[in-house]
């Protein structure tokens, strides 16, 4: 009976050893399994980390070459605007000087002596050609202005269009 006692008490030692060998077996495999998922989190998030320094530099370098962009284009801009006011300035002094040329012909023909003379027919073509002249005169006039506005116009496009940089 006591052999019998002695190995019914082994039995159930050998198996409460058992059960907490099993149950220690699970808690280690259940911390393990913590800890991996915790390290994995912890590497992922480091790399989520680089990836969005990588990112925030490119970003601030594609920022700032925007920038340098626009800081050119607009210098080009200004650089034409400036040009085409000087270019507006020497036009404007041209056609005043053709305008006093202009007024200083009319008058000369208006005190031409043709105009006073006796016979009626040179004093006819004498004052058609002052209507002639006059009338090409203004014509030609606008001709130019047309032409200095659209030649401004013109290069100050060109100049001022971004050009393609490589």
């Amino acid at each position: 009976m006591i052999s019998g006692l002695v190995t019914q008490v082994g039995v159930k030692m050998l198996m409460m050893d058992l059960k907490n060998t099993i149950i220690g077996l699970a808690v280690s495999a259940v911390i393990a399994f913590g800890a991996g998922w915790m390290t994995n989190g912890w590497r992922l998030n480091a790399e989520i980390d680089r990836i969005e320094g990588q990112y925030a530099k490119d970003l601030a370098v594609a920022n700032a070459q925007a920038l340098a962009r626009y800081v050119d284009m607009e210098r080009v801009k200004q650089d034409a605007i400036n040009e085409a006011t000087r270019q507006a300035q020497v036009n404007e002094t041209a056609a005043s000087a053709a305008r006093s040329e202009l007024e200083r012909l009319r008058l000369h023909i208006a005190s031409s002596s043709v105009s006073t003379a006796t016979c009626s027919s040179v004093r006819q073509y004498s004052s058609t050609l002052q209507t002639v002249f006059r009338q090409c005169s203004e014509q030609l006039e606008k001709m130019a202005a047309n032409a200095d506005g659209h030649a401004l116009d013109s290069r100050t496009l060109n100049a001022s269009w971004p050009k393609q940089t490589q």
